[in-house]
């Protein structure tokens, strides 16, 4: 008994070092290295970046930073919980030039003069659907 306590103990340790690390390289993410990748994929300041499949935003928020005020990020996604999550997360950030858009809308009414300059889509090809085999 005494040792399955113990042991419950050391993991629920264990699980909130996991989390907290998770949370210190998220913001390492969004504040740093995840600007730093998308400048490298050639996104600029002043910018339109479309994020297709935004998820909770571990893209959209760097862009948004790196494109600043000047620019826009069109975040996309399905998942209205995750569109909140990025939501809030925004918010959170002072970001005011990310534009959450759901499943729902048609992107051309949406985006202005319909162009982007670029087009982020990470983390969706499962998502596809399977084509059959030839």
């Amino acid at each position: 008994m005494h040792l399955e306590i113990s042991c419950k103990i050391r993991l629920n340790s264990f699980s909130r070092s996991i989390v907290e690390m998770d949370k210190n390289n998220m913001k390492i993410w969004m504040d740093q290295k995840g600007i730093s990748f998308l400048k490298n994929v050639g996104i600029r300041q002043g910018q339109t970046v479309l994020d297709f499949g935004c998820g909770e935003g571990f893209y959209s928020i760097p862009a948004a930073k790196l494109v600043g005020m000047n620019g826009k990020v069109y975040a996309v996604d399905k998942d209205t919980a995750v569109l909140s999550k990025l939501i809030k997360r925004t918010w959170e950030e002072g970001l005011k030039n990310v534009i959450s858009i759901g499943e729902k809308h048609d992107l051309s009414g949406i985006i202005e003069n319909r162009s982007v300059d670029v087009a982020l889509l990470y983390d969706i090809l499962h998502y596809l659907p399977k084509s059959p085999k030839s």
